[in-house]
């Protein structure tokens, strides 16, 4: 079942938080047996409580299914040795990319929920930070959120606000695809475009824009170009949705790309001859043309 609704298996951030800092936490990635996991992650102050160890039990068996955790005959143990608290959203994000790979993410109701629900939000300006200058719509309750999504898909593909909307504001900023501001949130992908960032420069630290905003898609399918938005922006268009120019980039990619250079992450360059610039939003509405983007690298 889904994981933007809080009553279903593999939903609970903080379990996967707990039971994945437990497992890398074990020298050489020792197993451990089921139960004593379960006592591990249980304060010997909590009190028994069989809905809690249901939930427990559920979450774990969710995310041993999609490969984050394995479970063998000695025990349960993690699959990254690389693996630690800062780099779960990340690895989590991109496993649940790579498992869905060919599947279709309108039908389902695990993982597809989710990407097909973000990747709506992430089409539209007006969510972002720079839609201030889009006429921004406002995402501070789950109201808000499930109204942006259901006013923009099938009503077989909807959302609730009572236990699916928040959850998934959960998830978006886990990801990095979401961001607190003031009473709620912005699409802003930036912080999982970092997680990425490394594998795109390998063989030059300079790419044109196109080439990066293509390898982004490749590896963040929610994103411009990606193959989740050629999913969910036709079903967005029957609802009135207005596909951009594809000489410009979404106002959440473009607030991301200038987060970045203002982080000291990447340089964007406009060379005077070169004709396959884009155009970026910028906060004061301004569009700004970029040809190229350089990687400076992590500060």
């Amino acid at each position: 079942m889904s994981i933007i609704n809080n009553a279903h298996p593999g939903s609970q951030i903080r379990l996967l938080y707990l039971i994945d800092r437990v497992l890398n936490r074990r020298k050489k990635l020792i197993p451990i047996a089921r139960q004593e996991l379960i006592e591990t992650c249980r304060p010997d102050n909590l009190p028994n409580s069989e809905n809690a160890e249901k939930r427990f039990a559920e979450n774990l068996k969710f995310w041993i299914e999609e490969g984050l955790w394995k479970e063998g005959e000695d025990g349960i143990t993690a699959t990254d040795l690389k693996g630690s608290e800062r780099n779960l959203p990340q690895r989590t994000l991109s496993l649940c990319i790579k498992n869905h790979a060919e599947k279709d993410i309108l039908q389902g109701s695990r993982i597809e929920p989710f990407l097909r629900t973000i990747t709506t939000l992430l089409c539209q300006d007006q969510l972002s930070f720079q839609g201030q200058q889009q006429g921004r719509q406002s995402l501070e309750t789950p109201a808000d959120i499930a109204k942006a999504i259901n006013s923009r898909l099938p009503s077989d593909l909807s959302i609730n606000a009572s236990n699916e909307a928040y959850t998934l504001k959960d998830w978006g900023i886990f990801f990095g695809l979401l961001e607190p501001l003031g009473k709620g949130v912005i699409t802003d992908p930036t912080r999982a475009i970092i997680g990425v960032l490394p594998e795109l420069f390998v063989e030059n630290d300079t790419l044109p824009i196109r080439d990066l905003i293509t390898a982004l898609a490749e590896r963040l399918p929610m994103l411009d170009g990606g193959e989740y938005r050629q999913v969910v922006e036709p079903l967005m268009e029957e609802k009135g949705w207005q596909t951009p120019s594809q000489n410009r980039v979404s106002a959440s990619l473009s607030h991301a790309l200038l987060r970045l250079e203002v982080g000291f992450q990447l340089i964007l360059d406009q060379p005077s001859d070169d004709s396959r610039s884009m155009t970026l939003l910028c906060t004061d509405g301004q569009e700004r043309f970029v040809g190229t983007v350089r990687y400076r690298g992590t500060v």
